[in-house]
């Protein structure tokens, strides 16, 4: 059903043009909502019943969007590869255009922040769609950056729609569209993936991601937060959630007992670590996981309480963490890339071509992050961290490791809603960085936070980062990523073509938040050592897990190797080639697939319920290396 707009006032002054009934229940939602809430004598009377009705209503779906992408269910119920937010699975493209086209309509009328928030809170409290503390604060922490891209975003409702309803996306979304970043000609005959030699020098690497550790984490409290029809669950549990005015826990409005106690360790729920088990984790390594040669930690420090985000709790949280690393990790190296939770609202990292740059833009965070990393980075760092938030430096004499913001791909990044093109001249500066490498005969690892095969990442980013990963295969040996939670990986082809020659992989690290729904997990790899000619690849890879269910019986944390990759999958090598045989092998091999699946999730919950669809998208998601080219990319699936 598409909306058309007619003179008059209310939703019986819009007519069904296109496809009738198909999002009844969707209309009928919107229409119901002026039935449960009280608008109040806010100065508006003038304003039609539309705008009464419906338009805070869209900036409570767009918060609720922001918001539910942490509340990403259990696994199964995650599309595969992807952090999208479940509300606008449920949001179909016509209401979504509605919502959009309303809050745009009413921010031009001229209408308070103040007026707008009032009656968002309202309404987020009487439709129960979150508990009253959160309706309050998730305004309070969105609604100014939403105001600000909207009345300055170029694009229309059905494009901005387009970003999160797959269904309303357009040939002429400019956010489907790559903008140019200069790719470097010349490039090097393509050489043969570096055997190294036996016995030869190698390095071990531990790597960290997403930690989420939650300082008011509360054993005892409920780790099976209630369900509601709106967004089927809170998307935050294992914390003191009380009624504003009873301080009572509710469930649907009702007082209620403790149905799942949150547990001392950690909870296999939507709950995130206490700050004990992350210590516990950091003890465990540094006792008995080895001699380790650096340490990369791939952003995510702060809880998912999205709503309760503050420069200063941000600060304070950079601070502990770090702290907690040079406390148990003394004298080892540790090299981290900026997470979106890092940012204050959440993913909130403006470039600098944003208008009111000097009061929105993120350089408060820079600076922290610049005082944080600085115990172990070189001061040559200093001047791109406090730019972009990204950096390079040489770890040894021939090897280049790259940190690279990738919150500038976000698309809860809404301030590039306003000017995408190559934030910050991000992936300039990263093919600069890269000829240079090139140049010199140096390898290179990247590390960042959200890997470009995610649907959170915008197109034109992934695509260009992609053209890159291509044209620099034979100077990239690794790519480290976090962001999913989840344990996988995604291929690059030469071409963008998945039946040509496999040019490159993204290990994505296993988060050790138990958010949402899984156990924690690191990895330990093998790289090829600091010798003359090294290669610097990946030689092996260990991950290592906690059964948290186990850590609560027994009143302490325990982690224990889950698998070697090497060995589970039958791989020679961790070359891209051995990758994508992989990929190939799990397409004919259900026992290989339902192994790949239960380590992805640290589980086998998710087997019982993954059907041949369920199946493929696991293949497609480590298919396909640049976001939302499902289409292109595993089309003979």
């Amino acid at each position: 059903m598409i909306f058309q707009h007619r003179t008059g006032t209310g939703f019986d002054d819009y007519k069904k043009v296109d496809h009738p009934g198909e999002h009844a229940s969707s209309l009928q939602k919107v229409q119901q909502f002026d039935l449960c809430v009280e608008f109040g004598a806010t100065g508006r009377d003038n304003m039609t019943l539309f705008y009464k009705t419906v338009i805070p209503v869209i900036l409570i779906f767009l918060i609720i969007a922001v918001f539910s992408q942490v509340s990403y269910s259990k696994p199964i119920e995650t599309p595969v590869g992807s952090k999208a937010p479940l509300i606008f699975g449920r949001l179909d493209c016509t209401l979504c255009n509605v919502l959009v086209s309303g809050i745009d309509a009413l921010l031009k009328q001229d209408k308070t922040d103040a007026e707008i928030d009032q009656f968002v809170v309202s309404t987020c409290i009487n439709l129960k769609i979150e508990q009253p503390h959160v309706c309050r604060h998730i305004v309070t922490e969105f609604a100014d950056e939403l105001y600000f891209v909207i009345e300055r975003s170029v694009l229309s409702p059905r494009e901005v729609c387009g970003l999160f309803v797959p269904d309303c996306v357009t040939a002429g979304n400019p956010f489907n569209q790559t903008w140019p970043i200069e790719i470097p000609p010349n490039k090097p005959a393509v050489q043969s993936w570096p055997t190294p030699a036996p016995g030869k020098p190698t390095l071990r690497v531990l790597h960290l991601t997403d930690l989420h550790a939650d300082p008011d984490y509360a054993v005892g409290t409920e780790a099976d937060c209630s369900n509601h029809e709106l967004i089927n669950t809170y998307a935050f549990c294992c914390r003191e959630f009380t009624d504003d005015k009873t301080g009572k826990y509710k469930v649907d409005g009702r007082d209620s007992s403790i149905k799942t106690p949150a547990g001392k360790w950690g909870s296999i729920a939507k709950c995130d670590i206490p700050y004990r088990t992350l210590e516990a984790t950091f003890e465990h390594i540094a006792k008995d996981a080895g001699k380790l040669d650096y340490i990369m930690l791939t952003g995510d420090l702060e809880p998912h309480a999205i709503w309760d985000y503050t420069k200063e709790t941000t600060t304070t949280i950079i601070n502990n963490i770090n702290g907690l690393l040079d406390k148990h990790f003394p004298g080892i190296p540790i090299i981290q890339s900026l997470g979106n939770h890092e940012g204050v609202p959440m993913d909130a990292m403006a470039p600098r071509s944003i208008p009111e740059y000097e009061t929105r833009g993120p350089q408060w965070l820079y600076t922290e992050l610049n005082k944080a990393w600085s115990k172990w980075l070189p001061a040559s760092t200093s001047e791109t961290i406090n730019y972009r938030a990204s950096y390079s430096f040489m770890l040894y004499d021939k090897l280049k490791i790259i940190s690279l913001n990738s919150v500038y791909c976000s698309s809860y990044n809404f301030y590039l809603y306003i000017n995408a093109t190559d934030p910050d001249d991000t992936l300039q500066w990263l093919s600069s960085e890269l000829l240079s490498a090139e140049k010199a005969g140096q390898k290179v690892h990247i590390i960042s936070h959200i890997p470009t095969g995610d649907a959170y990442c915008l197109q034109a980013w992934a695509n260009n980062y992609y053209k890159l990963v291509n044209r620099f295969e034979g100077t990239i040996m690794a790519q480290f990523y976090g962001h999913t939670h989840f344990d996988h990986f995604y291929m690059y082809f030469d071409e963008f073509d998945p039946s040509s020659r496999p040019t490159g992989v993204a290990i994505v690290g296993p988060s050790v938040t138990t958010y949402s729904h899984v156990n924690p997990a690191y990895k330990i790899y093998t790289i090829d050592g600091d010798y003359d000619g090294s290669s610097f690849t990946m030689i092996d890879e260990d991950t290592y897990w906690a059964n948290i269910t186990r850590a609560n019986e027994e009143d302490k944390v325990t982690y224990e190797l889950e698998y070697n990759r090497k060995a589970a999958f039958n791989m020679p090598d961790l070359s891209p080639a051995s990758f994508h045989d992989l990929l190939m092998r799990l397409t004919t091999d259900d026992t290989l697939l339902d192994k790949y699946i239960t380590y992805y999730h640290r589980n086998d919950a998710t087997l019982k319920t993954c059907d041949k669809t369920c199946r493929k998208k696991f293949i497609c998601a480590a298919m396909t290396g640049e976001s939302r080219a499902e289409k292109t990319f595993c089309k003979n699936l």
